[in-house]
């Protein structure tokens, strides 16, 4: 159901209800198996300034209202148009400032190993929107980009920032390189540890103590 459509400047935006809960993602990536094991690491690949993959992964999930899937992501990440597909598995990549000739395997493999640090914030919105400990609970590409602003939330009247954080050493790497790139910013961290994750098949989820720890951060 349509709730709003805005223009504003040149900009036109399209407001509709989101009907995924987070059990709803829990019982779907069940099903999901993760790909991104033992691939290939490419130094080139994983410097490279390429197209937001959360991006992609959030308009799916605008144009479905359903948990996008690997496969799904990766065949509408492929089928922008800053991709051009050339011999020996090959493909251009034009994107920005950024022009370079890289392996399909190498941008698979960071686009899977990406994949689930999407659903941990998505899951955490939703958990975090249900558990009505918060006025507002909201998720901005732009921020997440720009700021690496994973979530906002509002309580009594200020937006507080969330950053989510995987206690491992890739993520804990990845998320230094990110706050090096962006400027800084007051953040609230909610660290996520194997020993107190919930499992949903193969991926790492949080749970509502995760959501209750943040609550009483702002309390």
């Amino acid at each position: 159901m349509i709730l709003n459509v805005e223009i504003y400047n040149d900009h036109i935006r399209q407001t509709k209800e989101l009907h995924l809960t987070s059990s709803q993602l829990e019982e779907t990536v069940k099903h999901y198996e993760y790909k991104g094991e033992k691939r290939v690491v490419d130094e080139q690949v994983e410097n490279l300034l390429l197209p937001p993959i959360a991006l992609v992964f959030y308009s799916l999930l605008y144009d479905t209202d359903n948990t996008p899937s690997p496969d799904d992501l990766l065949k509408e990440y492929f089928n922008q148009p800053y991709f051009s597909f050339v011999a020996d598995n090959k493909v251009n990549v034009n994107y920005e400032n950024t022009t370079a000739l890289c392996s399909v395997e190498s941008i698979t493999a960071r686009v899977l190993r990406t994949y689930p640090s999407l659903l941990r914030d998505l899951h955490f919105y939703l958990l975090a929107n249900e558990s009505h400990c918060f006025d507002a609970v909201r998720y901005s590409f732009k921020k997440d980009y720009e700021e690496k602003i994973d979530v906002q939330i509002l309580y009594k009247g200020k937006w507080y920032n969330v950053g989510l954080l995987l206690n491992s050493r890739r993520s804990l790497w990845y998320k230094f390189k990110k706050q090096f790139r962006h400027k800084p910013t007051d953040v609230l961290y909610v660290e996520l540890d194997k020993s107190d994750c919930k499992m949903c098949g193969d991926y790492m989820l949080y749970t509502e103590k995760h959501v209750n720890q943040l609550y009483k951060q702002v309390k």
